[in-house]
C-alpha cells in the first residue's frame, strides 16, 4: 500500500508537466497566430498606405490638371468675351455706317438756306442756297414768293381780285422758280439777284429736295435807318429748323416777332 501514494503522485506530476506543456503549447501556438495576424495586418496596412500615397498623387495630379484646364476655360472665357466686345462693336460699326449710307442718300438732317449776299453795299443783293449740314441735298430747286409785291400788285389791280385774272396780274408776277441742282455741305451756290427796294422784304422761299421740302420766309423792314430782318426755316412737318430776329424788329405785346410786317 505503501506504493500507492507515490505512484499517485507521480501521477500527479505526469500530469501537471504535460498540462504544462499543453498550455504552453496552445500559448505559442496563438501567439504565433497573433503575430502571423499582426503581420498579416502590418502588411494590409503597408498595402493601403501605398494605395493611399498614389491615389494622393493621382488626386494631385488631377487637382493641377484641373487648375490648368481652370485656368485654360478663364483664357477661352475671356477671349469669348472679347471676340463679344468685337462683335458688339462691329454691330455697332455696321449700323452706324447703315445709317452713314441712309443719310448719304437721303440727305441726313442737312436743310438748305438762301442767304443774301450784297458785295457793293447798295439794294442788289446776290442769293446763294447753302447746305446747312454735312450730307449732299439732291435734286434741290427754289420758288420763290414775292408777297410785298403782291401787296402792291393788289393795290393796282383790285379788280382782279376774286376772278381769273388774278393769276395773271397778282400771282404769277410774284412766283419765280429756280434749278440748282446738288449741294455739296456747307457749300453756297449762286442760283439768283434780286434789288430790295425801300431796305422792305417780304419772301416766302419754298425748297424742294430729295431731302424733303422746307419753307424759309425772310421779312426786312427799315426802321431808323436800320434794316430789321427776320428769318425761319421750317421742315415739312413745320418743325422750327432755323430763327434769327434782329433785336429791334417789330415785336408783339408777348415779345414774340410780328410777322404782319413789313406792308
Amino acid at each position: 500500500m505503501d506504493w500507492i501514494l507515490p505512484l499517485i503522485a507521480g501521477i500527479f506530476i505526469l500530469f501537471g508537466t504535460g498540462l504544462g506543456f499543453y498550455i504552453t503549447y496552445k500559448s505559442n501556438s496563438q501567439s504565433n497566430e497573433k503575430q502571423q495576424k499582426i503581420e498579416s495586418l502590418n502588411l494590409e496596412i503597408s498595402e493601403a498606405t501605398k494605395t493611399n500615397q498614389i491615389l494622393s498623387q493621382q488626386i494631385l495630379d488631377i487637382t493641377n490638371n484641373l487648375k490648368g484646364i481652370s485656368g485654360e476655360i478663364q483664357q477661352l472665357a475671356e477671349k469669348n468675351i472679347d471676340l463679344t466686345d468685337k462683335g458688339l462693336s462691329l454691330t455697332e460699326k455696321s449700323i452706324e455706317l447703315s445709317e452713314i449710307i441712309q443719310n448719304i442718300q437721303t440727305g441726313g438732317d442737312s436743310y438748305p438756306e438762301v442767304s443774301f449776299v450784297s458785295y457793293k453795299n447798295n439794294d442788289e443783293y446776290d442769293l446763294l442756297l447753302i447746305n446747312r449740314g454735312q450730307y449732299i441735298i439732291r435734286n434741290a430747286s427754289v420758288r420763290i414768293t414775292d408777297y410785298q409785291k403782291r401787296h402792291e400788285l393788289m393795290k393796282i389791280h383790285k379788280d382782279a381780285i376774286g376772278n381769273n385774272d388774278v393769276w395773271d396780274k397778282i400771282v404769277n408776277p410774284t412766283i419765280t422758280e429756280y434749278k440748282v441742282g446738288n449741294i455739296l455741305p456747307n457749300v453756297a451756290h449762286k442760283f439768283h439777284k434780286i434789288k430790295v427796294e425801300s431796305n422792305t422784304l417780304n419772301l416766302t422761299i419754298t425748297i424742294f429736295s430729295e431731302s424733303g421740302v422746307f419753307t424759309q420766309k425772310n421779312k426786312w423792314i427799315e426802321i431808323g435807318g436800320i434794316i430789321e430782318t427776320y428769318t425761319n426755316i421750317k421742315d415739312r412737318d413745320s418743325n422750327t429748323l432755323y430763327e434769327k430776329c434782329s433785336q429791334g424788329f417789330p415785336r408783339k405785346d408777348d415779345g414774340t416777332p410780328n410777322l404782319n410786317v413789313p406792308y
